[in-house]
């Protein structure tokens, strides 16, 4: 299964480089013999796309985000939200502005979804406050999943994205949920080189996951605590930094 994951991300990159060779080559004008340079704004584009992350400007799908309803709420979160006035929904359920061209860009799921001509149309939202054309999509997540799914969503639109030990199983198993493989093979990579020693206790917050997360079951050696490593913990640090994620480098519970 790993071996043919591998092939599949390979394949898609190989696409990726011939599909921007052949933006290139359409792209440069016949200038006969004369000599020439290529204008480029990669990062004015990228901050152009970065912009309507969650905003309803041009949106065309309303992501409606729920709390799986076998995760009960922490004390401390209930705690939190008694103490700052919140809504008890909003720890429930969460609404993004999406668009379905970016989402499907990135994401074998979303653009089978959102464009197959096999897969029923997603539903139309009654909604007076959103155009008649707008689609509602519906998602159900776990805990882990459901905390992190913004900076999923942002890594969509920006193509980066901060990882750190709370974060990664929920991003490994959003990039993998949802295929997006650039995000996945980076997690995994940062998964792996962080749970070598000093790190053991990494090892030890991600091992529970193992049922849920067939890729941890594949690193055996990284991600499986000895006795010796339990016993040594009390002495180690924890791993606390934040890691920029690029897409440059380099379980599914849904319901419309």
């Amino acid at each position: 299964m790993q071996q043919r994951q591998q092939q599949h991300q390979q394949q898609q990159q190989q696409q990726q480089q011939q599909q921007q060779q052949q933006l290139k080559l359409q792209a440069k004008p016949d200038i006969g013999t004369d000599s020439g340079e290529e204008l480029s704004d990669t990062e004015g584009f990228v901050s152009d796309i970065c912009q309507y992350c969650n905003s309803s400007e041009l949106s065309d799908l309303l992501l409606i985000v729920r709390r799986s309803e076998e995760d009960d709420l922490s004390s401390e979160e209930a705690e939190d939200c008694n103490e700052n006035g919140g809504q008890f929904a909003q720890l429930r359920q969460r609404e993004f502005h999406a668009h379905k061209f970016v989402l499907a860009k990135s994401s074998e799921f979303f653009r089978t979804i959102l464009y197959s001509a096999n897969w029923p149309a997603p539903s139309v939202s009654a909604s007076s406050n959103f155009a008649a054309e707008r689609s509602l999509c519906e998602l159900v997540e776990d805990d882990a999943c459901f905390q992190c799914f913004e900076h999923f969503l942002r890594f969509l639109y920006a193509g980066r994205v901060f990882i750190n030990r709370a974060t990664a199983i929920g991003l490994l198993r959003l990039a993998d949920k949802y295929q997006v493989w650039s995000l996945r093979q980076q997690t995994e990579q940062f998964m792996t080189e962080n749970a070598q020693p000093p790190n053991i206790r990494n090892a030890v917050l991600w091992y529970p996951w193992r049922n849920t997360c067939s890729w941890i079951n594949w690193q055996p050696p990284a991600l499986t605590p000895s006795a010796g490593m339990l016993n040594r913990l009390s002495s180690w640090t924890s791993f606390s930094r934040l890691v920029p994620i690029s897409s440059g480098t380099c379980c599914t519970q849904a319901s419309w």
